[in-house]
């Protein structure tokens, strides 16, 4: 568990470090779930056809 702990540890260091890799990993992430929230919440693709397959019945 220790050595879990130290690993991470020195991932984030690396992480915060690193502003390009700080904003792939935290901050791409969100403005993509923002675009899209900001695409539906308008009503652009309001038509897209959508269906569900139940295979399991």
């Amino acid at each position: 568990m220790k050595q879990i702990l130290y690993i991470t540890y020195y991932e984030m260091v690396h992480i915060f470090k690193d502003v390009v890799l700080l904003l792939l990993i935290f901050f791409v992430p969100l403005f993509y779930a923002f675009l899209c929230g900001a695409v539906y919440s308008q009503g652009t693709l309001s038509g897209v056809p959508l269906a569900v397959v139940d295979l399991d019945q």
